[in-house]
């Protein structure tokens, strides 16, 4: 590497080849910066979120899928709510590693078998464990779009709803889908309520993914809703960023059961 370079002027300076020596060997340098900080943020994530073997190897598989997206998006930097010291570029990565982990798992999983407890994913770190300060940030990211998804997200999403039954599900299966983020059994409570049989009977499947399907729905609606804020300027970058963090935790939660593919969205029922 020519020159030091430190983690923020690396996530600012990473970009597309332009052609231009001088950019490119400094987007060159910057990546490996880069590369190196996303090892050791992926070692983070796997200590405090992943147990399994599989989701370790998936969670090694997002380091370079993040940097190339890193680069794609490049140079990073002057958008309102871009990290603006080395330890915010640390939490950004801490979430984008995690992120891209479920990504990966979701993609690689050929039997359509969901992401189940023992895929490995814990909750964070207890109160006897220090957690290091981008840690703490991730942390607090994670309580800010948890609760902006159960207040401005939500409204928004009802609001963009046409049908008076969209809205009422909305609020019913973001209630649901918020319960079993608190307590992960509850989704077989609920499943097994709707079917009246044991698990993995053909009655189970079928309650199943139906559940899948409405919280699918809801998750897509929430999803571009909180788009639609970003797009406004209502939620700043990092807002959006930790919304999107806060819809993925309900998407891993939501997967935690014994599940068959999900049949395809009926055309029209979408209510927007």
């Amino acid at each position: 590497m020519g020159s030091a370079v430190n983690l923020l002027e690396a996530f600012r300076s990473v970009a597309p080849p332009t052609g231009v020596k001088e950019l490119d060997d400094a987007s060159s340098d910057a990546q490996a910066v880069l590369y190196a900080e996303l090892e050791i943020q992926q070692r983070k994530v796997c200590a405090s979120r992943f147990d399994s073997e599989r989701a370790r190897q998936a969670s090694a598989d997002a380091v370079p899928n993040v940097l190339v997206r890193l680069i794609q998006a490049g140079p990073r930097g002057l958008r309102e709510g871009d990290p603006d010291c080395d330890d915010r570029v640390k939490g950004y990565l801490h979430l984008a590693i995690y992120r891209e982990t479920l990504n990966v798992l979701r993609q690689t999983r050929a039997d359509h078998d969901s992401l189940e407890g023992d895929e490995g994913v814990k909750e964070p770190a207890g109160p006897d464990v220090a957690p290091a300060p981008f840690e703490e940030e991730a942390a607090e990211l994670a309580d800010q779009g948890r609760e902006l998804l159960r207040g401005k997200v939500l409204a928004a999403a009802i609001e963009r709803a046409a049908r008076r039954d969209v809205r009422e599900s909305l609020k019913r299966d973001f209630a649901e889908l918020d319960g079993i983020r608190a307590a992960p059994d509850r989704f077989a409570e609920l499943v097994a309520s709707a079917a009246g049989s044991e698990p993995g009977s053909p009655a189970w499947r079928t309650a199943a993914n139906k559940l899948y399907q409405r919280y699918g729905r809801c998750l897509e609606r929430l999803d571009r809703a909180r788009r639609a804020l970003h797009e406004d300027g209502t939620l700043d970058s990092s807002r959006a960023l930790a919304v999107e963090y806060a819809l993925d935790e309900l998407r891993l939660n939501a997967t935690a059961s014994e599940r068959t593919p999900a049949a395809e969205e009926a055309p029209g029922d979408d209510g927007e």
